[in-house]
């Protein structure tokens, strides 16, 4: 976001207190930078995030709430797995709604493994208000229902071809899919006859 725009706020939430604490360091010279050390979620809570290791080596970016999303996807993608070499973590963190937090923000972006409907729903009355780009990570279950709830907004999916540079209304993107409103449609450069 920085490569974009030197003087806009940043807010980040990061439930593994570790990875919260990089951030918060990485970024601790930009005063608009804030690192809130917790999930965000449909409604306040504490939850266990699952963070698997293998071979010794951490995949934090597949750390999930839920146990199976944290462990299945190394098992179905490394050759020869070997369970026994498989060690999932547990850490308790409090987890939040982004109502809460009062922000108006113009972008969102979720990497949340599985958690976008939650995160999503507890922040309606922000998207409602602010109705934000929101930029989801593509993942198997739930795609639809995140579609469906930002629909009732007056949401589209739409892909963004690098190649191209400009968005596709009605399509998933390969790695991350973008929620966008007629209005944002109509400023963005669009490649299926909006420009």
């Amino acid at each position: 976001m920085r490569i974009f725009s030197s003087d806009v706020p940043i807010v980040a939430f990061e439930p593994n207190a570790a990875m919260a604490q990089q951030v918060a360091e990485f970024n601790r010279s930009d005063a608009l930078v804030t690192v809130h050390p917790m999930a965000l979620g449909e409604q306040e809570d504490t939850l266990t995030l699952f963070t698997p290791y293998y071979r010794g080596f951490v995949f934090d970016g597949l750390a999930s709430m839920h146990r199976t999303e944290a462990a299945e996807w190394l098992q179905s993608r490394i050759i020869r797995f070997d369970p026994s070499l498989l060690r999932i973590d547990e850490q308790q963190v409090v987890v939040r709604r982004l109502d809460d937090f009062d922000l108006t923000p113009t972008f969102m972006k979720l990497r949340v493994q599985g958690f976008e409907l939650a995160a999503l729903r507890g922040g309606s009355n922000t998207i409602a208000a602010h109705l934000p780009v929101i930029m989801v990570q593509n993942y198997e279950d739930g795609e639809e229902q995140v579609a469906e709830f930002l629909s009732a907004f007056g949401y589209q999916v739409c892909a963004f071809d690098h190649e191209a540079n400009g968005f596709i209304a009605g399509t998933r993107g390969s790695v991350n899919s973008f929620f966008l409103t007629a209005e944002h449609q109509n400023s963005l450069p669009m490649l299926n006859g909006r420009t």
